[in-house]
């Protein structure tokens, strides 16, 4: 029997009318469905399970219904498994879910048989270092925000496959993928073309005077 997955948010009172549709489609293509402890809510379904441990059972694919943060949360929880993932957009903007909900049972069918393309994202790998020892670690998807607790300025390098690009100081900083485009309208410098090579990210300032002391801001 095929195994899939779905993922939902929390709150979303249109939910109680998709979930038991989604439930119902995917039993009827023979399906095995797990659901995570928010998509109960919506729908009485028996194999329910933690978020984290969704990866377990090698779904084919975990549908997440909701926004990006559901999607965010989905791939915190499954993206190690590089199992891929089904976002459909229940949120206001969806700059990374991008099936609409009109589109759903088409893009199930494609699923289904195979004809719907899997889109490879890059994940962010994030280490806290303090005296050359790593005291945190993180991955991210989307974005990683790096900010003072105190009122003072960081000092910053960046470099881009171990490629020096720039060194400058802000109250913080914005790392994230190219395509969500709002690094680059804040002001966010592009590397060289060599040290962009392989990458789709973009750093942005989060300080008005870091902006203006880049090449061509404050203009």
């Amino acid at each position: 029997m095929k195994i899939a997955a779905i993922v939902s948010k929390p709150a979303k009172p249109e939910l109680a009318a998709i979930v038991p549709e989604a439930l119902r489609w995917l039993a009827g293509h023979n399906y095995r469905v797990y659901v995570d402890q928010q998509t109960v809510a919506y729908a009485a379904h028996d194999l329910v399970v933690a978020r984290a441990e969704l990866a377990q059972y090698k779904p084919e694919f975990v549908l997440v219904l909701g926004g990006d943060g559901t999607l965010l949360s989905a791939a915190r929880a499954i993206g190690a498994a590089q199992i891929p993932l089904l976002a459909v957009n229940l949120g206001s903007l969806g700059f990374l879910t991008e099936v609409r909900l009109d589109e759903l049972y088409t893009t199930l069918d494609a699923a289904d048989e195979g004809r719907c393309p899997v889109e490879s994202r890059s994940v962010l790998d994030c280490r806290l270092l303090r005296g050359g020892l790593e005291v945190a670690h993180y991955n991210a998807l989307n974005d990683a925000v790096i900010k003072s607790t105190v009122a003072r300025l960081i000092g910053f390098e960046l470099c881009i496959n171990g490629e020096h690009v720039v060194e400058y100081q802000a109250d913080g900083g914005h790392r994230g993928h190219s395509h969500r485009l709002y690094g680059v309208l804040a002001g966010g410098r592009r590397p060289s073309p060599g040290a962009q090579r392989g990458s789709h990210f973009v750093d942005s300032d989060l300080s008005a005077l870091a902006h203006a002391s880049s090449p061509g801001g404050g203009r």
